[in-house]
């Protein structure tokens, strides 16, 4: 679905469901948190609801990191948008060492 915003006599700003998940996976890299495989988003007027998959970085507490994506995500696709994120469902897949996560150096 997509996003219709309405700034008065100025026009429309219409916001489409990829566009919103590209911003929560960037969103997510700013706060050093990778997708495992994808960020969902469903923009239901104007509000969104979003799902992530998630592989976090070992010893990185799982409660600690998900309670930030949810707050992070909420708070960085809200102020792009202009859309009211109502739910961001998290799904951890794995726990990864550090260095697989940002790639190895050889």
């Amino acid at each position: 679905m997509t996003a219709v915003l309405d700034a008065g006599e100025l026009g429309r700003t219409t916001v489409p469901d990829s566009v919103v998940r590209r911003l929560a996976t960037q969103a997510l890299r700013e706060i050093g948190v990778e997708a495992d495989r994808q960020v969902d988003a469903q923009i239901r007027g104007q509000r969104v609801l979003l799902s992530a998959r998630l592989a976090i970085a070992y010893p990185r507490s799982v409660a600690a990191t998900t309670s930030q994506v949810r707050e992070y995500l909420t708070e960085r696709v809200g102020a792009l948008t202009g859309l009211s994120v109502q739910r961001v469902d998290v799904l951890v897949t794995r726990l990864v060492a550090a260095t697989e996560q940002t790639g190895r150096v050889r």
